[in-house]
């Protein structure tokens, strides 16, 4: 699955690369975070014993199979047959649903997890009309035979796209192994193809291939660019909250949540000009983090 949605989010990638061709990214590398407290994964709190190959050249170690590891899915289905993913960021809850992660770690992900969410806010920060475009035209307009709708949603996806993810980052910066990294990556998959096969058995009748393969698309390009999304639903949380007349209807758009949050609140911050957005995006993005470049 995941070579489909690198394909998905290529294409649009590269609709848009002869406009940006040479241009670098506005956006510094994330600094590298100070060592944690030494932590003692729970496979090496206690040796196993020695054995009669140990020590010996050469002793082949069997690969990791996620297969043979039992979870609780990170979806479920409605009475109506309906499949309904996690109220969370798939990869947190892929995350949080690996029985390979006890409680001890997890309290060390989740002191990563507040650094990833400044970084994804920088991110929304950064390029608010691109998370408006996105949550309102871009993905909902997107036709896998039309080039005007793979270049609208290329440039979106140029900004915003982070390769590698929540649980790549954590494997990057060591704090999970390589097999914690695969079966949580197993579990977020198991998600993905079940979406995609319930998009396919709930197509209309009659729905042509072109026609369901746009729908399982804007799932793909969705589920591609949802950390950055969902920094700039933090954002536009905090900024509705603090300017209610900011946008018609706040008590209404506040009360909302996960994405029909989104979809109204990127669709309340729309008509907005791109400084006055800008600038609302970011005092909601200096109250959560201090000032940028502090």
């Amino acid at each position: 699955m995941s070579n489909i949605r690198q394909s998905i989010i290529a294409l649009t990638l590269g609709a848009a690369a002869s406009l940006h061709a040479g241009a670098q990214s506005t956006l510094p590398p994330p600094p590298k975070r100070p060592a944690l407290p030494e932590y003692t994964p729970p496979a090496q709190r206690e040796r196993a014993p020695a054995t009669a190959n140990q020590g010996k050249p050469n002793t082949a170690t069997p690969k990791f199979d996620p297969t043979t590891v039992e979870f609780t899915p990170i979806w479920h289905k409605l009475s109506d047959g309906t499949v309904v993913g996690p109220d969370d960021y798939y990869e947190i809850a892929a995350l949080k649903n690996n029985p390979m992660i006890d409680e001890d770690l997890w309290s060390f992900i989740e002191v990563l997890l507040e650094d990833r969410h400044k970084e994804m806010d920088f991110v929304a920060q950064a390029h608010p009309r691109q998370c408006v475009k996105a949550l309102t035209t871009a993905i909902a307009n997107f036709d896998i035979n039309d080039k005007s709708t793979q270049q609208a949603l290329g440039d979106v996806a140029m900004a915003l796209n982070q390769p590698g993810g929540f649980i790549g980052y954590l494997v990057e910066q060591g704090m999970i192994s390589q097999d914690m990294g695969t079966m949580s990556h197993h579990i977020a998959t198991d998600y993905t193809f079940t979406m995609m096969q319930s998009i396919k058995d709930t197509a209309p009748d009659g729905a042509t291939n072109d026609e369901v393969t746009n729908i399982q698309s804007k799932f793909l390009l969705r589920h591609g660019l949802s950390e950055p999304l969902e920094a700039f639903g933090r954002l536009s949380r905090r900024a509705i909250e603090s300017n209610p007349s900011l946008v018609e209807n706040a008590d209404d758009i506040l009360a909302l949540k996960g994405d029909d949050f989104l979809k109204a609140a990127a669709a309340a911050l729309a008509p907005l000009s791109d400084e006055e957005l800008r600038s609302a995006i970011t005092r909601a993005y200096e109250d959560a983090h201090g000032p940028i470049g502090g």
